[in-house]
């Protein structure tokens, strides 16, 4: 650039362009830096000067030199901005629409009072042709820029052709309703107002104004964005913009962090060396003898001491070390023991359980996507896969000649009074189930059980674990049980219902119409609220613990906890399944299991078969095939008086090795004696011996003060998805609490420096 050109933008500029050389910009990732405008689709910026600026609101700035040095950031990591940018062209495009909206009532209230519907006709036909018209014209000049001309004269034929449609409407119109000069329209992108009368070059105007042009870059971003979303999900990429935000957090924390501790390392080192250089010169000054006593003294007092830390029962650091490290040890042993899965079975292998095979229509459902009771995806293919699946296992039943299978298609009707946080009544109309049952070839027994799954999910999540995954165990469950070669002992039922996310419809209609519902006397119902992992044994009964015991038994891989079942009975956790319907409507007994870990997937759109851990369909199919044989084969299946029936038990497992179950009279006796020891001893302590010190206030009152920050920051539950985290979070702040405590109570600071 020139000195001439230089001194004429001065002179146009003036004072502005004094202060914009003299301004200093803050960095391009700075809050007050459009993000938006980043991306280059910045609505306020698309739309500025014209009548829709108004609307968009966006004081951020926009600066061009921002542009360079976000588009260099961005090469090297992904900076999320299209997160934001997405959000706000949603928002701009949402106010567009509202717009559109009321202005087409407005016209439409308009019409309605001056046109009959002849006129509404022609006016809506004028009006297609003007926007065909339009949309030409600016093809056809974008065309001729191109050099493309052939394409361009052929589509000036078809305007002609449009333009002479529109003069005869034109004449027809202005012969026969003069009034219909004024009628407006409204544009379907911009929201202009276009009166139907419209010559060409008013058309041209308006298709090729800034407005309209900018309105279809920002639909067109948008709806890029959005292609580009439904593969990589906009609420995925949320997630991966806060992990990456608050890694740069932490990162920075650490470095400050380091800093710190180099200074107080350096500061300590000049205190040593000036305290050294103090105690040379006093020690010069000193006598020979002075020196002597000196070190007597010392020796002895570091004997009382050590004396009192010995007996006074201080912990040293390298006791302490050695505690932290067996935690350590044992929370990673419990999380190695909570990942281990068992080894699939091949698919060839028809007398086990297979994963393979499960897999394969676990995989069939769910890339079906969602499934709401009555779509189309559930009333037709859904139940096309699992009829088809259960009529080709009746070929096989027939070749083995030893027992039967039969369907049958249920579509009851009804209604039940549910009390889910308030009572209230719910109604259906013919939902679906598929009822499965194979049994001996003689004929239905007298007793039977029922294994149950729901293959209907919410609007906006596939479902494979809640409840695909279930519905795939219980169909491979029921191949083995096809390929056997010996007769069962009872019947076995396998319902598939189809509207268990309508507060538990579908499982409703089958225990109070169905006829089979007669011979039932147990059921398993399975679940998933998660993603994965080791099934939970978390509800059973009600009554007959014969259940129970069958089932720590008899599982192979046994994962229970009582507790689950106190907890989810006293109704803390605000949800429901299908096993309350059987309890309560039906009457019978019987076990509720769900997988619950990767809670955060639960009735979301992540919940998708490849977040489900290979072995964890094996190890559940294991546990379920071993359970429905057991039960079909006790004898309190047929007399369950026969069993303790008062005996109720406490039951868990440890990490999936083994169980531990006694009675609930047991656990009262235990129970009570240690709560009446504990407040023996806070008695002794509080009121007798008066030994309670500040520093056992503090260790005992950490996990409070913990959670009471947790509230504060609004970061309760920060572990659910990340269950890396509980260590931190739990172990060691309390750890942390006993040692310093310890160390104080016993008057040795100095143990701290170690840390």
């Amino acid at each position: 650039m020139t000195d001439v050109m230089r001194e004429m933008i001065a002179q146009l500029m003036g004072q502005q362009r004094a202060e914009e050389e003299g301004r200093k910009l803050p960095p391009f990732d700075h809050h007050s830096v459009c993000r938006s405008y980043l991306q280059g689709c910045c609505p306020r910026e698309l739309l500025s000067d014209t009548r829709l600026e108004s609307m968009m609101s966006c004081r951020k700035m926009h600066e061009p030199a921002h542009k360079g040095e976000y588009n260099k950031a961005q090469e090297k990591r992904d900076l999320f901005y299209d997160v934001e940018a997405y959000e706000e062209l949603e928002d701009a495009i949402c106010i567009v629409d509202q717009e559109i909206r009321r202005l087409q009532d407005k016209v439409k209230r308009d019409a309605e009072n001056n046109l009959d519907l002849t006129e509404q006709h022609r006016t809506q036909k004028i009006f297609e042709v003007n926007e065909q018209i339009g949309v030409a014209l600016v093809q056809i000049e974008a065309l001729g820029n191109e050099g493309r001309i052939n394409e361009s004269v052929e589509l000036s034929r078809k305007v002609d052709e449009l333009k002479k449609r529109k003069r005869e409407l034109d004449t027809e119109m202005k012969g026969v309703y003069p009034a219909m000069l004024q009628r407006l329209r409204v544009c379907e992108t911009c929201s202009a107002q276009l009166n139907v009368m419209d010559h060409e070059t008013r058309l041209q105007d308006h298709y090729g104004g800034k407005m309209h042009l900018g309105m279809v870059q920002i639909r067109e971003k948008y709806a890029e964005m959005k292609l580009f979303n439904f593969k990589n999900s906009i609420d995925e990429r949320r997630t991966l913009k806060k992990l990456a935000e608050e890694k740069e957090r932490s990162e920075r924390r650490s470095q400050r962090g380091r800093s710190r501790s180099r200074e107080r390392k350096r500061s300590r080192s000049r205190e040593k060396k000036s305290h050294r250089s103090r105690s040379r010169s006093k020690s010069k000054s000193r006598s020979h003898k002075e020196r002597r006593r000196s070190r007597s003294r010392e020796r002895k007092s570091s004997r009382r001491d050590s004396s009192r830390e010995r007996f006074s029962g201080q912990l040293g650091f390298f006791h302490w070390l050695f505690v932290f490290a067996m935690l350590a040890a044992l929370y990673g042993l419990v999380v190695l023991l909570d990942l281990k899965m068992p080894d699939v079975k091949p698919a060839n292998q028809y007398e086990h359980f297979s994963e393979m095979r499960a897999r394969q229509f676990l995989t069939q459902i769910a890339s079906l996507g969602p499934r709401p009771s009555g779509s189309e995806a559930l009333e037709i293919h859904a139940f096309r896969i699992i009829t088809e699946k259960i009529n080709s296992l009746k070929e096989v039943v027939k070749r083995n000649d030893v027992n039967r299978i039969e369907m049958d298609i249920q579509r009851p009707t009804g209604c039940y009074d549910l009390k889910f946080l308030s009572v209230f009544t719910l109604c259906y109309h013919k939902v679906t189930n598929i009822v499965a049952r194979i049994g001996p070839k003689k004929g239905p027994t007298d007793f039977s059980i029922l294994i149950n799954c729901h293959f209907d999910t919410l609007p906006d999540t596939p479902g494979a674990t809640d409840n695909a995954v279930s519905c795939a165990i219980m169909m491979e469950i029921l191949e083995v049980f096809a390929h056997l070669n010996e007769p069962l002992e009872h019947d076995i039922l396998f319902l598939f219902n189809g509207a268990e996310e309508n507060f538990l419809q579908a499982s409703h209609g089958f225990i109070v119409n169905h006829p089979w519902r007669h011979s039932l006397r147990a059921f398993i119902n399975l679940e998933g609220c998660g993603s994965g992992g080791r099934e939970l044994l978390f509800q059973t009964g009600p009554g007959e613990s014969w259940l129970i015991k069958t089932y720590l038994d008899n599982a192979p891989h046994p994962h229970c906890n009582v507790l689950g079942q106190e907890i989810f009975q006293l109704g803390i956790i605000p949800s429901d399944t299908d096993f309350r319907i059987f309890r309560d409507y039906g009457k019978i007994s019987g076990f509720d299991i769900a997988y619950i870990r990767n809670g955060w997937v639960y009735h979301t759109e992540f919940d998708r078969p490849e977040l489900i851990d290979i072995g964890a369909i094996q190890r559940s199919g294991d546990n379920i095939l071993a359970l429905s044989r057991a039960l079909i084969r006790s004898p309190y299946l047929k007399q369950p008086a026969n069993f303790n029936e008062g005996t109720k038990w406490v039951f868990l497992d440890v990490v999936g090795l083994f169980t531990i179950f006694y009675e609930m009279k047991l656990a009262l006796i235990f129970n009570y004696t240690v709560l009446v020891l504990v407040l023996f001893r806070i008695y002794l302590h509080l009121f007798r011996n008066g030994d309670y010190s500040i520093n056992v206030l503090l260790c005992a009152s950490m996990n409070q003060f913990m959670a009471f920050g947790a509230i504060l920051l609004n970061m309760t539950m920060s572990w659910y998805s990340m269950p890396e985290l509980v260590f931190p979070l739990y172990i060691v702040p309390m750890m942390t609490a006993a040692f310093f405590a310890h160390a104080r109570s016993a008057g040795k600071m100095e143990l701290v420096n170690f840390v």
